[in-house]
């Protein structure tokens, strides 16, 4: 624990270092804004995709031509890349906007 914590703090001087004190943009700052539609919106379409048939999409948009060529772990690897992705799409039109989901 205390190795894992040793690192965790030397992350976050260095991240703070860089963008706060160099100025580096704050890349993942759009996620932490709108946490909530991120979190809420990635369950409830992980809830929605199976009912609307996500299973067959998976298969037809990388499985089914990806395992012969790659093996059985870079779809799934596709696949959590694309749905991140879409999050981060989705808060960074909503951070364009405004609009930010508090409680």
């Amino acid at each position: 624990m205390l190795w894992t914590a040793g690192w965790a703090a030397l992350a976050l001087l260095a991240f703070h270092w860089l963008i706060d004190r160099r100025g580096w943009p704050p890349l993942g700052r759009r996620f932490g804004v709108n946490a909530i539609a991120a979190y809420a919106g990635s369950e409830l379409m992980q809830i929605v995709l199976p009912v609307l048939g996500q299973d067959t999409w998976y298969r037809a948009a990388f499985a089914q031509w990806m395992t012969p060529r790659f093996g059985p772990y870079l779809p799934s690897l596709a696949f959590a890349i694309v749905f991140v992705v879409f999050w981060w799409l989705v808060v960074w039109a909503m951070d364009r906007r405004g609009i930010h989901l508090k409680l």
